[in-house]
């Protein structure tokens, strides 16, 4: 996979707060090889709407949505914050790329 993150591209700052960084990863094996690397190296990350919302038993009754389920089990979003330096940016890209190897 040559590249995994394609970081902060411009958005008009009106319409888009950068609250969060997704990454979507081929599987799930491969989320949680990079969340086990990355909290290794003190990086905290957050699962992206997981479980998917149709698997909340609270919420409803289960109705099978194939296609956000698999999507919450290979989404994770990556730390950011104003003080998030482009050094900082690299050396957590590289970890992922670590993680994947």
């Amino acid at each position: 996979m040559d590249q995994i993150v394609d970081v902060f591209q411009k958005f008009n700052p009106l319409s888009y707060n950068y609250s969060y960084v997704p990454v979507l990863f081929p599987s799930e094996t491969e989320l949680l090889a990079v969340i086990s690397h990355l909290k290794a190296n003190n990086v905290i990350t957050r699962r992206y709407f997981s479980p998917s919302l149709n698997e909340v038993k609270a919420i409803q009754q289960y109705t099978p949505c194939p296609v956000s389920e698999d999507l919450s089990r290979r989404i994770l979003c990556l730390p950011t914050y104003n003080e998030l330096s482009l050094d900082s940016v690299r050396w957590i890209s590289e970890l992922i790329l670590e993680a994947l190897k």
